[in-house]
């Protein structure tokens, strides 16, 4: 295989055409060109190799052959029987015919490689046209992407600055609605009016610090039922109440008195919604005390009243007790005057007044 084939310096390679000797590099390529375009096995002949100062004709068959998924090609040489060529260096008038014959091999060989090289040059050329063609359409469609990325860059940009500007309003209705909820939540923990107020389902949705003294509450109570809290007060119609405010709208007020002897108005509204629904029940506790102890002053001072009426007309008392006691009069203190109701007082026809 030496003669036809050597060792090349450098770096190991694979490929025979690198490895063929001078002479037999064309003729090979040629065979294995020719054997590609058919599965038939191909000879060419007219190859030389020089060997010991003599051009010796060599024949190169290549016969295409199955391999693993690749096109393989068995390839071989052989010494071409004809007889040999003079010397290199002999004298020309004895080798002129040889070398006509060389020449012609030779220029059949540049013929035939040529020929393999066009192929190969049409074919490559195929290819790359094809390639352009593939790179302008991938070209064209990552310009299209490119253009609709592009659109959509400035389409989420004028989303980002609608939204910049939404959350802006939304930022400004948050502060609006945080002040008016600190405003509303200090009214009603400043006023001593105790409220409750419940949902559609008669659940507690909020309550002011003033309620605790009328309920056993606390603020993990919000969303229990208004039947589960500990009242500290007698009023038997509570629930049945807050019903009939949720299905009548009508408010409903009774006095109820608390353990403690204190007494309160216990009022009851619907609490509507914007759009005018009903979604819950306001529950107030106002204290009356003061008016309940009013009350009884007054009560008291009419007794009182009755009992000196009683006796300035019995017949016991004299004239002057029958003339006088039609000028009696009660005068009742009111108790913004004082701070407390301080009972009653009668004038006698002298101008001088008594307190009861």
């Amino acid at each position: 295989m030496d003669r036809y084939l050597r060792i090349a310096s450098g770096e190991d390679t694979r490929d025979v055409l690198a490895l063929a000797r001078e002479g037999l590099r064309a003729k090979l390529r040629s065979a294995i060109r020719r054997a590609e375009e058919g599965p038939a096995r191909i000879t060419v002949t007219g190859a030389h190799v020089k060997r010991e100062g003599r051009l010796v004709p060599v024949n190169i068959t290549a016969l295409p052959v199955e391999g693993d998924n690749e096109e393989l090609f068995l390839g071989s040489f052989d010494d071409d029987p004809t007889p040999e060529l003079g010397a290199v260096r002999s004298v020309e008038t004895a080798a002129d015919a040889s070398r006509g014959v060389q020449l012609e091999q030779e220029l059949e060989a540049t013929r035939e490689e040529s020929q393999s090289a066009i192929r190969e040059l049409e074919f490559a050329n195929e290819e790359q046209k094809a390639i352009n063609e593939e790179a302008m359409s991938v070209n064209e469609d990552f310009q299209s992407t490119n253009e609709e990325l592009e659109t959509s860059k400035e389409e989420l940009q004028s989303l980002n600055e609608e939204l910049t500007a939404l959350n802006c309003q939304l930022q400004e209705t948050v502060e609006q609605q945080r002040g008016t909820s600190n405003d509303l939540q200090n009214i009603l923990n400043s006023t001593d009016v105790a409220t409750l107020f419940l949902d559609a389902k008669l659940n507690i949705r909020f309550f002011t610090p003033a309620a605790k003294s009328l309920f056993n509450i606390i603020a993990s109570d919000v969303g229990r039922p208004l039947a589960d809290l500990t009242r500290r007060f007698e009023d038997a119609d509570l629930l049945s109440d807050a019903q009939a405010v949720l299905s009548s709208r009508a408010p409903v007020r009774r006095e109820v008195k608390a353990h403690d002897g204190a007494w309160f108005i216990r009022g009851m509204l619907p609490f509507q919604s914007d759009d005018s629904g009903i979604e819950g029940v306001v529950i107030t506790f106002a204290g009356i005390s003061e008016m309940k102890a009013t009350e009884r002053e007054i009560e008291a001072a009419r007794a009182y009243l009755d009992s000196m009426h009683h006796r300035h007309h019995s017949p016991t008392s004299g004239r002057s007790g029958r003339a006088t006691a039609r000028h009696f009069r009660l005068e009742l203190i009111p108790s913004h005057i004082f701070g407390q109701t301080r009972g009653a007082r009668w004038t006698t026809p002298s101008g001088c007044s008594r307190s009861s």
